[in-house]
């Protein structure tokens, strides 16, 4: 069931996927989906656009702990996240996706959410917060275990 998220973007963030390795790389592996990037907590821009790319192997490579599930867009492709903080290549590779003539970089959400259209924004903003988090919470703070990233990323 689709859902209002936080800044008012309309998916449907598919809950019964996640746990679940199969169909979450169903989703990430059919020729519709697509993934952001982010370095950082900024995300890809292609000139003043939110970049969505094709979700190849070498791209999701690029995040160690795998892309993270944001939800299906309104016609059911599937929406990913990864974070390529510290990835010298990932620029470089990246850009290779970007319309001729345009111009590809990592733009602070601030910045270039006037641009983004309201469900861009409403996915950057999920995404960042989730890839922050991530990144800042490498154990629990009840157990001290390492966290781990299950299949979708949540």
């Amino acid at each position: 069931m689709a859902e209002r998220d936080f800044t008012g973007g309309l998916i449907d963030r598919a809950a019964e996927l996640r746990g679940h390795a199969a169909p979450v790389k169903a989703l990430l592996e059919a020729p519709e989906a697509r993934l952001m990037a982010m370095s950082a907590g900024d995300p890809l821009v292609f000139g003043t656009d939110l970049a969505w790319l094709k979700a190849t192997p070498e791209i999701c490579a690029l995040d160690p702990s795998g892309p993270t599930l944001l939800g299906r867009a309104e016609e059911g492709a599937g929406r990913f996240a990864i974070d390529v903080s510290g990835v010298e290549e990932a620029l470089a590779l990246l850009g290779a996706q970007a319309p001729e003539g345009v111009a590809a970089g990592f733009k602070g959400l601030r910045e270039a959410a006037p641009k983004f259209t309201p469900e861009d924004l409403a996915l950057a903003g999920a995404a960042r917060s989730l890839l922050l988090w991530r990144a800042g919470s490498l154990y629990c703070p009840r157990c001290a275990a390492r966290t781990s990233v299950a299949p979708g990323g949540w």
